[in-house]
């Protein structure tokens, strides 16, 4: 009789296990065929997260030295950030601006060379498509960051409410509790657990992510307060995530997260998804080794020019400089065209007409730069112009009106005054020329260029008191 009873318990816990397996195999069917409609979607999310106030009580209680200032602003500064998703398929695109503060550390005594406000850390796209011919990844479901060494996707809540792949471990009903279930890695290092709800189509309404083996330690927990169900697709819409110390009450940083628009059936095509730089930006794709570079566009134009410079094309080059003053004439690159498409001409064209044509419209663009700022400099550039387009007593003038401006560079002052000295002497003003190489001189400047200068005029100085 004891026998059967024994066999009869058996029995019955076989069939309650049976019964909770493919309870629980229900529950994650149901759970993976509601994520699976997280598809041709745009989703754009705004994220804060800072230390808790427990987290911060600590830092203010402990006398933390000098050496640890920039620990402590990696672990209890105060970041905002704005990430947009974008999923099509296995293709992702995110679009990540991250803005850091170190403010509560400043007014804590604790970070005292850090300035206060929030600043830019992070601008940045990320896309996983054939750009960086990662099929493998792709096929992996995993993503490549351009600028960092690493082949995970930014996480969001969206990532967090997305079932593991099945080959990555096995999900186990957690004691008698409904729709909860411990992920457990293949490896075993980690367990992940779900509890899923039934009201927003099994989508988890809280995760829990231990480390293993047992005990596990809590690290970090995320409870989703709100998914908003668009065309029967329910998405995570607001939530709060905690990073602890081992246990849920040992919190010390927090993050709460909001979607602030959310898009779907969007409809998106594949070259929806290439990575389109921003202007600036310079990564590199670490499994190709590909460089992604994009200037700003006058310089891309200045660049090809000098490209056919180096091949030697020099009459399309001279013609794609002076293109380049034409499209960007407020813009630094311009003089650079034109002085480089002067050098060609002179030098390599023989072409002195087109020269000095092109020295007349340098001269034009100086002198406008010089009408409308107020850096020095600007009037040092249009006297330089002059004189090489040959009006010695405009460029005098410019030279006269520069070193009485308020250049505190004494190096340029050097060179401005030893140039008028010389202009001087082509004009045959020698008495104002002798007075000017001795000028010279007396600008303190003492660097060894302007050493340099100073001899030079020194030495014409005696020339011209020989000569008299």
């Amino acid at each position: 009789m004891k026998s059967s009873r024994l066999l009869a318990c058996f029995l019955l816990l076989c069939l309650m296990y049976q019964a909770r397996t493919a309870a629980a195999a229900d529950d994650v069917a149901a759970w993976r065929a509601s994520a699976a409609k997280l598809d041709d979607i745009r989703v754009t999310y705004s994220m804060e997260s800072g230390p808790t106030a427990a987290a911060m009580e600590g830092v203010r209680q402990n006398p933390f030295p000098p050496e640890h200032a920039q620990m402590l602003t990696a672990v209890y500064s105060r970041s905002k950030s704005v990430v947009t998703v974008m999923r099509k398929g296995k293709l992702r695109k995110y679009e990540e601006r991250v803005e850091r503060s170190s403010d509560d550390l400043v007014r804590l005594g604790r970070v005292g060379t850090a300035s206060a406000g929030w600043h830019a850390e992070m601008d940045h796209v990320v896309s996983r498509t054939s750009v960086f011919k990662a099929l493998d990844r792709l096929n992996k479901n995993g993503s490549i960051w351009a600028d960092w060494r690493t082949d995970t996707d930014p996480r969001t809540i969206l990532e967090d409410a997305i079932p593991p792949s099945e080959q990555d471990g096995t999900f186990t009903p957690v004691g008698e509790q409904d729709h909860v279930y411990d992920f457990t890695t293949t490896k075993g290092r980690s367990v992940t657990r779900y509890h899923l709800d039934p009201q927003n189509g099994m989508m988890p309404s809280r995760i829990d992510y231990f480390q293993a083996p047992k005990p596990l330690f809590l690290y970090h927990f995320v409870q989703v307060q709100r998914y908003e169900c668009r065309d029967g697709i329910f998405i995570p819409a607001e939530a709060t995530a905690y990073s602890t110390n081992g246990e849920e009450s040992k919190k010390d940083r927090e993050e709460h997260v909001q979607a602030t628009k959310i898009e779907t059936r969007m409809n998106f095509q594949p070259a929806d998804f290439d990575l389109q730089f921003p202007v600036g930006v310079y990564v590199t794709d670490n499994i190709t080794g590909d460089q992604h570079r994009v200037k700003p566009p006058e310089e891309e134009a200045m660049a090809a020019a000098r490209q056919l410079s180096k091949q030697g094309k020099w009459k399309e080059a001279a013609a794609a400089l002076r293109a380049v003053a034409e499209e960007y004439p407020q813009h630094q690159v311009a003089a650079e065209a034109l002085e480089e498409s002067v050098s060609i001409h002179e030098k390599r064209l023989n072409d002195t007409a087109s020269a000095a044509e092109i020295r007349k419209a340098l001269v034009a663009l100086r002198e406008k730069s010089a009408a409308t700022q107020t850096d020095p400099l600007a009037l040092y550039e249009l006297a330089s112009a002059l004189a090489a387009a040959g009006d010695a007593q405009k460029a005098a003038d410019a030279y006269r009106k520069f070193l009485a401006g308020e250049s505190k560079d004494n190096k340029m002052r050097v060179l401005a005054q030893y140039r008028l000295a010389g202009l001087l002497g082509k004009m045959n003003q020698t008495t104002e020329a002798r007075a000017a190489y001795a000028a010279v001189e007396a600008i303190q400047a003492d660097d060894d260029y302007s050493k340099q200068i100073k001899e030079k005029a020194k030495q014409e100085l005696r020339t011209m008191n020989k000569e008299r």
